[in-house]
């Protein structure tokens, strides 16, 4: 099993009983360029730069429901140790497939331009 954390494909389920850590998430950190924003539109979960000038169009990142949980920590001021735990708990997976895709995913977002 390999835990994917962008591009539309969902992991878990909160109905069996996973606390859902993003959903405490109340206060902004500065974990993450303040120029970019997370949205939700057409069923997709969205990154935007919302700095952009237009010309050239920068088109938006698509990420699925975990990179949203990841983003709205990362920008609640949560550390790597402390994401990686929640999602340890959260979706039921070793410790090291999470490091992993979230080096991976902070690498798409650094290609993206979201200084990290």
């Amino acid at each position: 099993m390999f835990f994917y954390i962008w591009g539309g494909m969902e992991i878990g389920n909160e109905e069996e009983g996973g606390e859902n850590c993003f959903k405490k998430v109340t206060h902004m950190g500065e974990n993450v360029s303040s120029g970019y924003q997370l949205r939700y539109a057409a069923g997709e979960y969205w990154i935007l730069d919302m700095e952009q000038e237009g010309v050239p169009y920068k088109k938006p990142l698509s990420v699925n429901a975990v990179g949203a949980e990841i983003w709205q920590m990362m920008e609640a001021g949560m550390g790597e140790r402390e994401i990686a735990d929640c999602l340890c708990r959260e979706y039921q997976v070793e410790r090291n497939m999470v490091l992993g895709d979230m080096e991976q995913f902070r690498e798409r977002l650094r290609e993206f331009g979201v200084s990290l």
